[in-house]
């Protein structure tokens, strides 16, 4: 069984907001339009080894980690680029971390912490 497989038979179709690559005009940055996409991701809670990798001040905050064969975007300090942004039971949620993980289920792992807006 590939990873699509898996991912589809226990994930869910989410939306997420790429924020575009903002640009220096004159001195000002200037955010670049959003774009919409639909992710399938496997969504389940954080457990304690997850936790202990979180800042501080994040663990108090409402936090899920996902799975998907899509590749999510943190935010970028050297482009200006704002996280993407997943909509999970109504509630917005930064992505904060991604790691790959190779092999026979390439895929990523994805920790989320609720944004409020």
């Amino acid at each position: 069984m590939n990873v699509f497989t898996l991912i589809a038979r226990f994930g869910e179709t989410l939306t997420v907001e790429r924020p575009g690559a903002s640009t220096l005009t004159l001195g000002r940055w200037v955010a670049a339009a959003s774009s919409a996409l639909s992710i399938v991701m496997s969504v389940q809670p954080l457990n304690g080894d997850d936790l202990e990798e979180l800042p501080a001040g994040q663990r108090t905050r409402n936090v899920i980690k996902g799975y998907t064969a899509t590749e999510l975007k943190t935010a970028d300090e050297a482009t200006a680029t704002k996280a993407d942004i997943v909509t999970y039971n109504g509630k917005a949620f930064e992505v904060q971390t991604v790691e790959r993980w190779r092999g026979d289920l390439n895929h990523w792992k994805v920790i989320l912490v609720e944004f409020m807006r």
